[in-house]
């Protein structure tokens, strides 16, 4: 049993020497790789994990070098992390090999960073989507267009996308809205966006020509900006709105959007104009969205934007418009209406207010109190009392210190009385 027992503890010892030997079970690991351009972040296009040693990154066309920030686990080292920023030539590709080793037993594990640097010419998107809407394909970068289905409970077009190089600048714009079914009117784009680092001259987006920024290192280091504008027909078409979301923590590339109003059963062309990040090539590319939003049936014809479905009977305070197929809000103070402008029934009378149909289909609120009626008079009498009563207090305070700045009486003394002056002997008296 005694040698057995020996035999045993040899083997575990002589596996703990050979693992420790070849390093393959003592290997240190990395807490945290990150890679900076500057102040910058870099985005790693694996999220770092400890077990995944290969790890592959783009730089903008604008960023010419990158640094690598690196942390080890509790006993162990670092080795071969370039102390200073490591350059890319614009199109390269740089690899960097750097080790986490343990001082005890020298074991190394082996991380491997490959850093590539964009030509300035690209003209692609990196991310695409329409909330709430399905693309038809699948977003590709390289594909440029898209049919889309917007789907019934959403009344707004919200394209969301992250640009390839934060120098790329985008304008998107929105062709005017037609039936589902019909052609679509041949129209200059009504309602355009533009998010980028740049303006036109009359400092306004979205219409003439986008300038490039003078320092491409600069610019790298701003953070992606969204500006709105509006031109085209003169604003027939329903507004735009153009934002950015923030998000915490850092981002080499962040999200933005644009928003584009859209009704029942109605369609809608979208054009995003990508501009590259080299202004000296000048490449511009084009993504074209055709969207269509379901429309409501024959049995349920008016979509509720409150209740986000097809209705046949408008709640309290809409009515059917046939136009839009959707229930529209009544006019103020108009509890029944069936048009803007043809109110039916008006609000319940309350103890303020009483409410009663004009003859432009309109409902006017009349005061029940003296106070509401008469406001201005009520005000203004106030007013002049309190001037009164401020005038009043300062007469009287004048008066008061004049009262108090009277003539002193003269003190007189008795010569057999005690409190009589005394003089000193042989003094002389004052002359009069």
């Amino acid at each position: 049993m005694l040698p057995l027992r020996f035999l045993l503890l040899g083997l575990v010892t002589d596996t703990l020497l050979r693992s420790g030997a070849d390093g393959s079970q003592n290997a240190c690991a990395l807490v945290s790789l990150t890679l900076r351009y500057g102040d910058w972040p870099i985005d790693l296009d694996t999220p770092f994990e400890p077990d995944i040693t290969q790890y592959t990154a783009t730089l903008d066309f604008s960023m010419s070098s990158f640094s690598i920030n690196v942390r080890p686990d509790t006993g162990c080292e670092v080795d071969n992390v370039p102390n200073s920023p490591t350059p890319v030539q614009i199109g390269g590709t740089v690899e960097v090999t750097l080790y986490a080793r343990q001082h005890a037993t020298g074991a190394k594990q082996a991380y491997a960073v490959t850093v590539s640097r964009l030509l300035g010419s690209e003209t692609e998107l990196k991310s695409l989507q329409i909330e709430g809407g399905a693309m038809r394909p699948m977003f590709d970068p390289k594909i440029r267009d898209y049919q889309v289905s917007l789907a019934l409970g959403h009344d707004d077009i919200r394209v969301v996308y992250h640009l390839y190089d934060n120098e790329q600048r985008i304008r998107t714009s929105a062709q005017e809205q037609h039936p589902t079914g019909q052609e679509a009117p041949a129209a200059a784009a009504g309602v355009a966006a533009h998010a980028g680092n740049g303006t036109n001259s009359s400092g306004r987006a979205g219409s003439g020509p986008i300038p490039a920024a003078s320092d491409a290192g600069d610019r790298a280091r701003r953070r992606l900006q969204a500006t709105a504008g509006e031109g085209g027909l003169g604003g027939s078409l329903l507004p735009r709105q153009l934002s950015q979301e923030v998000h915490s923590g850092e981002s080499q590339v962040r999200e933005a959007s644009a928003s584009f109003m859209l009704d029942v059963g109605f369609s809608r062309t979208l054009e995003l104009i990508v501009q590259c990040a080299d202004a000296t090539q000048a490449s511009i590319g084009r993504y074209k969205l055709e969207i269509s939003r379901q429309g409501c049936g024959p049995k349920r014809p008016y979509f509720d934007p409150q209740k986000k479905f097809c209705v046949y009977f408008c709640s309290a305070g809409f009515y059917r418009n046939r136009e839009t197929h959707r229930c529209s809000h009544c006019n103020t103070n108009c509890k029944q209406c069936t048009g803007l402008l043809e109110c039916s029934m008006c609000l319940p009378d309350t103890a303020d207010y009483t409410y009663t149909i004009q003859p432009d289909g309109k409902c006017r609120a009349n005061a029940n109190h003296l106070f509401k009626r008469y406001r201005w008079w009520c005000m203004g009498l106030g007013g002049l009392l309190a001037f009164l009563v401020i005038f009043g207090c300062a007469g009287i305070c004048q008066l008061c210190c004049s009262a108090g700045t009277g003539h002193q009486k003269l003190r007189t003394y008795d010569s057999d009385s005690d409190d009589a002056p005394s003089y000193a002997p042989g003094g002389r008296l004052a002359m009069y």
